[in-house]
């Protein structure tokens, strides 16, 4: 049976009374029935004498209302925490993935792609280019005293070629030549240097024409023979001439007198200089004229020396035969 709550007293009556039978309080037109089960508790609370507005249901209601909005909070809260722990093993998982992918670019990649990153294929070596000839500035050298020497220059076809050019004696106790092509006498006798580049030889003969005499005679008679009388003419073999390229060398000297027992000087060597009769060019005078003389015994002489490197390719040495040709 259906019962009704008094609101002023709170207590339950039946449906079929018109009034509540404690307080005698009329009951509302539109006061609605409930189950004797439900008759004591409604929205989570036990109605108490005293009626729905009374102080002690007031506060029932309160806390019931509290419990309500602290059971949202609550799971508001867990809410915004399990979509924190997932922001956070995203962010984790993605610091991984970058540390695992700078391991394999540095460590396991090629070096020459980590250092280069616009490396695309492997450095190609340059191409081999073979010698197809060689020419020569001299096929035959004649020495007239020992230790003479001079150089050969050889010149490869093509140009570029990637082949080594390299200098050999046919009889390194008659004239040695070093690897840039320097040919010097050591005794009499005929011999040849061979330079090759590639598969391809060419050969320049040698004549070392002088004689070396063997005597067992004492240091002081060796002495006076190789003493050159003062009567011998100190001579040189040009007065004037012009040298046309830096480190192009002139062989003044001829005579009978040895070269080493002469004084020679250059008034300017910064132009030219001078040893043992071999003038060297060194720096451009334009035409400006350098005087290198030679002294022996009170005979002195000289000789104008000119250097003009303005259509030349410098580095190319002239000197040739002893008689200065």
């Amino acid at each position: 049976m259906s019962k009704i709550i008094c609101d002023v007293c709170g207590t339950s009556y039946p449906e079929t009374a018109e009034q509540c039978p404690i307080c005698g309080c009329v009951r509302p037109a539109d006061a609605t029935g409930v189950s004797g089960d439900t008759a004591e508790k409604e929205q989570g609370y036990t109605y108490v004498k005293g009626g729905r507005f009374s102080k002690a249901n007031v506060r029932k209601r309160t806390g019931a209302a509290q419990a309500v909005v602290r059971q949202s909070d609550d799971d508001d809260d867990r809410e915004k925490s399990g979509k924190g722990l997932v922001i956070t093993a995203a962010i984790l998982l993605i610091a991984i993935i970058a540390v695992i992918a700078f391991i394999a670019v540095r460590f396991l990649m090629p070096s020459s792609v980590v250092n280069n990153p616009n490396a695309t294929t492997a450095p190609v070596a340059p191409a081999e280019v073979l010698c197809e000839d060689l020419d020569l500035d001299v096929r035959r050298i004649v020495f007239s005293e020992i230790n003479e020497s001079r150089m050969i220059y050889a010149s490869p076809w093509p140009v570029d070629t990637t082949e080594e050019i390299t200098y050999e004696s046919s009889d390194e106790d008659i004239v040695t030549v070093n690897n840039n092509g320097k040919v010097t006498a050591i005794a009499p006798g005929e011999a040849w240097i061979t330079i090759t580049c590639g598969s391809v030889s060419v050969t320049c003969d040698v004549e070392c024409a002088f004689e070396i005499e063997e005597t067992e005679e004492s240091t002081e008679e060796t002495t006076e023979e190789t003493t050159v009388p003062v009567e011998v003419e100190l001579k040189l073999n040009r007065q004037d001439f012009t040298m046309s390229y830096y480190g192009e060398t002139w062989i003044l000297y001829s005579g009978e007198i040895p070269a080493s027992s002469i004084t020679w000087t250059s008034s300017n060597t910064n132009i030219c200089t001078v040893k043992d009769g071999v003038v060297t060019a060194v720096g451009n005078s334009r035409n400006e004229p350098v005087t290198v003389t030679a002294e022996y015994n009170g005979q002195k002489v000289s000789c104008i020396v000119r250097t003009n490197f303005a259509n030349s390719n410098q580095g190319i040495t002239g000197n040739v035969t002893p008689d200065g040709g």
